[in-house]
């Protein structure tokens, strides 16, 4: 596999685009301690909020998921399907263990379909709200979390994410450090906002 540079400004190939999964190797590589130290960080903000015991090991891949997407994001402007879509199964298998523990298995049932309803809506507004098809499916992952805790939930996250992603791309405009026609990472955004709501909804 070839290497991936992450230093800042560092050039990216056009003539061998990167897969995804090497993508996410390289981050994972490279920027370990990091997102590990992130994902303790938030995954400890959720556990002191009061998150259920049976939950802690869907929350913990969850957020493990979003800061390896988040850091390619940032840097490739991509999310890669490996750990959008690859992570529906894991997350829906972790959140089965609340669900047998606390006989909760309509907020399991609810989770899942909020995930496909995420994807579908993200994907048809995406045209005019400007998001690409991995921030849809990355908007499927971040729906599983929240809607465990309610449909309202759920809704004010995504919308909430779209609305933080939204105004730093404003920013960013704004600072001239993108144009029109620049692309943007949304991805942290989406995330960030879906995270602020499941804190306070715990």
């Amino acid at each position: 596999m070839t290497a991936i540079d992450y230093s800042p400004g560092a050039p990216v190939d056009s003539e061998e685009r990167p897969t995804g999964s090497e993508l996410v190797v390289a981050v994972l590589t490279q920027r370990w301690r990091w997102l590990l130290a992130a994902e303790l960080v938030f995954t400890a903000g959720l556990v002191l909020r009061g998150a259920p015991v049976e939950l802690w090991p869907a929350l913990a891949y969850v957020n493990a998921a979003c800061m390896t997407l988040a850091a390619v994001d940032l840097r490739h402007h991509r999310l890669p399907d490996v750990l959008t879509l690859g992570s529906y199964p894991v997350a829906a298998v972790l959140l089965l263990i609340p669900a047998i523990a606390d006989d909760q298995f309509q907020a399991w049932i609810r989770a899942c379909v909020a995930c496909l309803a995420a994807v579908l809506i993200l994907a048809v507004l995406g045209g005019v709200l400007g998001y690409g098809g991995g921030d849809a499916k990355l908007a499927g992952l971040l729906a599983m979390p929240l809607a465990w805790q309610s449909w309202g939930v759920c809704l004010t996250g995504l919308w909430t994410g779209v609305l933080m992603a939204s105004l730093s791309g404003v920013a960013l405009f704004m600072t001239r450090r993108i144009s029109r026609r620049d692309r943007f990472a949304a991805g942290p955004g989406l995330m960030a906002g879906a995270y602020l709501v499941l804190l306070m909804a715990l």
